[in-house]
């Protein structure tokens, strides 16, 4: 860049200065999309499945922690909890993050990502089990379907595809069926199954 400048400031021809543009230009886009810090799509699932290590601080108190405090608990109630949660982890690395991406619709359908990681062009789509009234089997429905609408979307139909649960019911024994499951699905790419801690119970 400090040759470029110099040679800018001197008797250089339009034609030279145009093509170093150029070739910054095509450099900067090939910077652009390169994953942040080398990440790969085995990194992100990694990382997502070692998010229980960090639970272990998760604020779930019977007593507040200081004088007069009153005691907090961090409720994690909903799909879009959970949408909030990996935002906030994954934003430091994945600066350009999106969240609720709207869709080209489909018919009726109005399909939305969860999160989008452009740098991977990668979705993740957020399931929340909440009790046992959704069977697994509806899950790995409502996922296939999910897929398939987002494929319908030309933007993304080479993009990845992550399924994220968590799984209140702490239902560990069909989370091996169940990622098996959701992995067969056409253009799946990932499934990750987050159980809530054993100190979130309900209130």
């Amino acid at each position: 860049m400090a040759e470029f400048r110099a040679l800018a400031q001197a008797n250089t021809s339009t034609a030279l200065l145009s093509l170093m543009i150029y070739v910054f230009d095509k450099v900067s886009q090939d910077m652009g999309v390169v994953p942040p810090n080398g990440w790969s799509l085995d990194d992100l699932l990694n990382f997502l499945e070692h998010i229980p290590v960090g639970m272990k601080r998760w604020t779930w108190e019977d007593e507040g922690r200081t004088r007069g405090a009153k005691p907090v608990k961090w409720l994690v109630e909903n799909e879009y909890h959970v949408q909030n949660l990996l935002y906030i982890l994954l934003a430091p690395t994945f600066n350009n993050i999106a969240d609720e991406v709207n869709l080209s619709p489909v018919g009726q359908k109005n399909p939305r990502i969860d999160l989008y990681l452009p740098s991977l062009h990668t979705i993740i789509e957020v399931k929340y089990r909440k009790d046992t009234k959704k069977s697994f089997s509806v899950l790995i429905g409502e996922i296939g379907e999910d897929a398939s609408l987002y494929r319908a979307d030309t933007k993304y139909q080479d993009a990845r595809i992550v399924s994220f649960l968590w799984d209140c019911t702490r239902s560990t024994q069909e989370h091996a069926k169940f990622k098996e499951g959701v992995l067969k699905i056409n253009g799946i790419n990932g499934c990750v199954v987050v159980s809530a801690s054993s100190t979130m119970d309900k209130l």
